[in-house]
């Protein structure tokens, strides 16, 4: 999916997501698998990993970018001040540079932790991140990728590429993530229908193929 623009009127130039991410129908099955992803469930990691690997290069062709140009760049939790390899979004980030064979940038953007925005008004979340003093330095790129896990109003990702362009005055900053967080019934109130029917069938097979993976590697301890 593609969004030309989210809240906030940030400088991302587009932002790309699988599917939706419906707060208020967890038994949506690919809302039901971003839950366990986001509960750090390592058998969705692996699940999400798998349907990224072949979605991010068909991304990345079709909007023929210069992958030599191209970097990637994980978006920061609350708790972090640079990318932690440990974490799964910049773990994710490392697997698809490979894969798509472009850059990987985990030192450029920095930042103070700050509270969750879980935690955190709906209204009060800029500030928050305004507080926790982000900071970007020049990148030898034309176009950077933030990779995050949702989308919920951007909060994150408008900082983040404010930043990267006030280092990068020309670069392209692109948002791409798992899912975008939607209620299901905030749509439905207002006459709109959402749903995952848009994704392709072959995704199902590839996430349980990633946590199968998952389960036998854990079971042979290879």
């Amino acid at each position: 999916m593609a969004f030309e623009r989210l809240d906030y009127g940030h400088p991302l130039d587009h932002a790309f997501t699988l599917a939706f991410k419906m707060t208020d129908d967890w038994s949506e099955p690919w809302s039901a698998r971003f839950v366990r992803f986001k509960d750090k469930d390592e058998k969705a990691l692996y699940g999400a990993a798998k349907v990224l690997k072949p979605a991010v290069p068909a991304l990345f062709s079709a909007l023929k970018l210069n992958l030599g140009r191209t970097v990637i760049v994980p978006a920061l939790s609350s708790a972090e001040r640079a990318a932690d390899p440990k974490r799964n979004i910049p773990r994710l980030a490392t697997v698809l540079s490979k894969e798509v064979g472009c850059g990987l940038d985990m030192t450029s953007v920095t930042k103070d932790p700050h509270p969750s925005l879980h935690k955190v008004a709906a209204g009060d979340r800029i500030s928050t991140l305004e507080k926790a003093n982000y900071a970007a330095t020049a990148i030898d790129a034309d176009v950077v990728v933030i990779l995050d896990d949702f989308i919920t109003q951007g909060a994150t990702l408008a900082i983040t590429a404010r930043k990267l362009k006030a280092a990068n005055p020309k670069l392209a900053v692109l948002g791409a993530a798992l899912g975008k967080t939607e209620r299901r019934g905030y749509w439905n109130e207002r006459g709109v229908q959402i749903s995952n029917d848009h994704v392709p069938n072959e995704w199902d097979g590839l996430w349980l193929e990633g946590e199968q993976f998952y389960a036998n590697k854990v079971k042979t301890g290879a």
